[in-house]
């Protein structure tokens, strides 16, 4: 892998204003996209019996928050543990969209979306990951909100539409794209674009 371009000039100390935390507790009973295996919890030591605490887990590797490697898609893509562990620390650059999104549940962002959040806030800077806050955590907790399926088993939640991905990554420069849903294209899309 190449050097990420905030690397480059060899300082490598990681600096920030803030920190925010973005986690979640596992449970079993997290939003699930159907078909992905159960998150299940198994016992395996107990402190009052074995003098420790200890649990054994399992879940589906698109569980949760996660990242995608290019192989989640692409034949001969790379994995996960190919990249370095300083091409997965960026600068962020979070849009919020969460007023488009609150309108429509299948809000996609737009070329002209970006552009009109440039305007006020300045371009986004080259090299990073671009995190979409569309509200759609704050459904977390109930797992039929957040992935918003209806009768027919569609789900609905916001995402970035295609052509504001590629335009974010290829005229933009971004390094990756992130967001608070359960997939980065809205829910109602077909396929994986």
């Amino acid at each position: 892998m190449s050097t990420p371009p905030w690397l480059e000039s060899g300082i490598r100390t990681l600096t920030f204003s803030r920190l925010v935390d973005l986690s979640h507790t596992v449970s079993p009973s997290i939003p699930q996209w159907p078909g992905d295996p159960a998150v299940t919890f198994a016992d395996v030591a107990r402190l009052e019996e074995d003098g420790f605490f200890l649990r054994g887990f399992s879940m589906g590797e698109h569980s949760a928050t996660h990242m995608n490697a290019p192989a989640s898609f692409h034949p001969g893509g790379a994995t996960i543990e190919s990249y370095e562990p300083g091409a997965l620390v960026a600068p962020t650059t979070v849009m919020d969209m969460s007023v488009h999104a609150s309108a429509n549940p299948d809000y996609a962002l737009s070329v002209d979306d970006v552009n009109d959040w440039e305007r006020v806030h300045g371009r986004v800077p080259d090299g990073s990951v671009i995190l979409l806050h569309t509200g759609w955590q704050q459904k977390w907790g109930d797992p039929g909100r957040y992935l918003g399926t209806d009768g027919s088993g569609c789900p609905h939640f916001p995402g970035f539409g295609i052509e504001a991905a590629r335009y974010l990554l290829s005229e933009r420069g971004a390094a990756g794209l992130g967001i608070d849903t359960h997939g980065l294209e809205p829910g109602s899309t077909r396929g994986f674009p």
